[in-house]
C-alpha cells in the first residue's frame, strides 16, 4: 500500500468538525475569560437563582429547588 496522501478521505472522518469549523482557536492562556452577558446567559442565571447547592453527610452535592412552583389543576374534561 502507498503513503495516505493529506487529502485523504481518512482524514474527514477523523475530525469532521474541523472541515466545517476550521482549527481550534488558541489563546493566550494567562489571560483572564472573558465572560459575555448576554440574553441566554441572563436568562440561564435567572433559572439557576431558583435553586440552592446543598451537601450530604458524604459530600455529595446536589441542587434543591428554593421554592416549589404551583401545581396547574389538572384539565377535567
Amino acid at each position: 500500500m502507498g503513503n495516505p496522501s493529506k487529502s485523504s478521505p481518512r482524514k474527514w472522518l477523523k475530525n469532521p468538525a474541523k472541515v466545517f469549523m476550521g482549527p481550534a482557536e488558541r489563546s493566550d492562556p494567562t489571560l483572564p475569560v472573558v465572560h459575555r452577558h448576554d440574553e441566554f446567559e441572563q436568562a440561564s442565571e435567572a433559572d439557576l437563582a431558583g435553586f440552592e447547592v446543598e451537601e450530604d453527610s458524604e459530600g455529595h452535592h446536589y441542587a434543591v429547588r428554593k421554592e416549589h412552583p404551583p401545581v396547574p389543576p389538572p384539565n377535567l374534561q
